[in-house]
């Protein structure tokens, strides 16, 4: 899943992908090496990844893997993000981009989720480099990281009350065998 998103910053090059480099790295993403190029003397592009390098290994939605692109060219900077979901049934082609600071995370269905978080990622950069505002910008990724922490507990849960009734089946199946040869036998 791919957002792309574009606006325009008043901040020098240097100083907007710095802010945005920083700003993504304390939230766990890390530079990709050789993807900073120069042109000109001045930096023009960056890259950050986050997460597992296989969707499969990944846990939770913070954890599959994810990369974010910007580009700076006179002051119009382009934002392209993107997550790997585990499998294609996670893919849509289009799905409702939700804000998680009005909609809980937990609640919707994963491909909505994968979205959301995407949104946050660029709505947060351009709250950070367009209009300035690093509280507003933290706010907005700290609902989306609450709603995946709910999401990764009801999920565990689920799972859990999935695993206990397949117990619970397999062991009425076994007494029902040894009651029947119990029967059998005498």
């Amino acid at each position: 899943m791919v957002i792309e998103h574009t606006f325009v910053t008043t901040m020098p090059v240097g100083q907007a992908l710095t802010t945005a480099g920083e700003f993504l790295s304390a939230r766990g993403f890390q530079a990709q090496a050789e993807t900073a190029f120069t042109m000109g003397g001045a930096w023009q592009a960056i890259e950050l990844l986050r997460g597992k390098a296989g969707a499969g290994s990944a846990k939770s939605l913070s954890e599959l893997p994810q990369r974010v692109r910007l580009e700076w060219d006179r002051g119009r900077v382009v934002v392209a993000a993107s997550i790997y979901p585990k499998n294609d049934k996670h893919q849509k082609n289009h799905v409702t981009l939700l804000d998680p600071t009005t909609s809980d995370i937990a609640a919707v269905k994963v491909p909505e989720a994968l979205g959301c978080l995407l949104f946050t990622v660029v709505r947060s950069l351009e709250l950070l480099l367009a209009q300035r505002n690093p509280e507003e910008a933290a706010n907005t990724w700290q609902a989306m990281e609450a709603g995946v922490a709910r999401r990764a507990v009801a999920d565990r849960q689920r799972l859990k009350s999935y695993r206990n009734r397949l117990l619970v089946i397999f062991g009425v199946g076994i007494l029902a065998v040894v009651l029947a040869i119990l029967a059998f036998s005498h």
